[in-house]
């Protein structure tokens, strides 16, 4: 999806649902449950900047935000990887910047946060990781 696009949730039968985010900043990635129940919307752009992730149901309702702009948002370029568990019922974040990996972390498809898997670790700015 490009700048100025909106994510929006259409049926089987191409009657458009809802709009779940409007105007994007530049992309999205999506990601339904294998259920068909839970759907995560991930806005990046070619920064790396990864940000907000927002859960909704199939419905396109807002369940939860994991991670808003303000927790990502830093001065480093940033990833972040996210899946659903194939019930749709967790869902697992993991982040990465130059200066190290972390935290990988579980959510509950409410939006709750469940647990720290593994904390952030790596290097520093003045010893990337893998530098």
């Amino acid at each position: 999806m490009t700048d100025g696009s909106d994510i929006k949730l259409w049926d089987i039968h191409g009657s458009l649902i809802k709009s779940l985010v409007e105007k994007l900043k530049e992309k999205a990635k999506v990601v339904w449950s294998s259920d068909g129940t839970t759907l995560l919307t991930t806005e990046y752009g070619d920064n790396m900047f990864y940000g907000p992730v927002r859960v909704w149901d199939a419905a396109g309702n807002l369940r939860g935000t994991l991670m808003d702009e303000k927790a990502t948002n830093i001065d480093e370029k940033m990833t972040v990887s996210t899946d659903l568990s194939p019930d749709g019922q967790g869902i697992i974040t993991a982040l990465q910047s130059v200066t190290g990996y972390g935290p990988v972390q579980l959510w509950r498809a409410d939006g709750q946060f469940h647990k720290t898997l593994i904390p952030k670790i790596g290097g520093s700015p003045d010893h990337p990781v893998g530098g």
